[in-house]
């Protein structure tokens, strides 16, 4: 079953967050605008298991356009997820699977968190 997440408007240029309720605790999202798509990822770097974010809906990126982990300098191409550089180099996020309904982004992984759901 889908979740409803955000209106595609509220992410940001820099990203947005969420934290979301779900049966083993809260999931933390990412949810990025690439190229008229929205990718999204649990935000947790596989390095230690810390969000990659220091402030809420503020994510850093190198000059090359990779996301950069806030802690520990990791960086990551959003398009597959994969460690470029970095600690953690050769491992990935676990990817989040949304979709675009309209100007609406919802959660359609196997993951989707209980509640809000159509």
């Amino acid at each position: 079953m889908a979740q409803r997440l955000c209106r595609i408007e509220e992410i940001g240029e820099f990203g947005k967050d969420l934290a979301l309720p779900h049966a083993e605790g809260t999931r933390y999202l990412m949810l990025f605008r690439r190229d008229g798509r929205v990718v999204a990822y649990d935000n947790v770097c596989p390095h230690h298991g810390l969000g990659l974010n220091l402030a809420p809906g503020r994510f850093h990126f190198t000059r090359d356009g990779w996301l950069m982990c806030a802690h520990h300098g990791a960086s990551f191409d959003l398009e597959t997820g994969s460690c470029v550089s970095g600690p953690c180099r050769g491992a990935a996020l676990k990817p989040a699977t949304v979709e675009v309904r309209g100007q609406e982004v919802w959660l359609t992984d196997p993951d989707t968190a209980a509640g809000g759901s159509e």
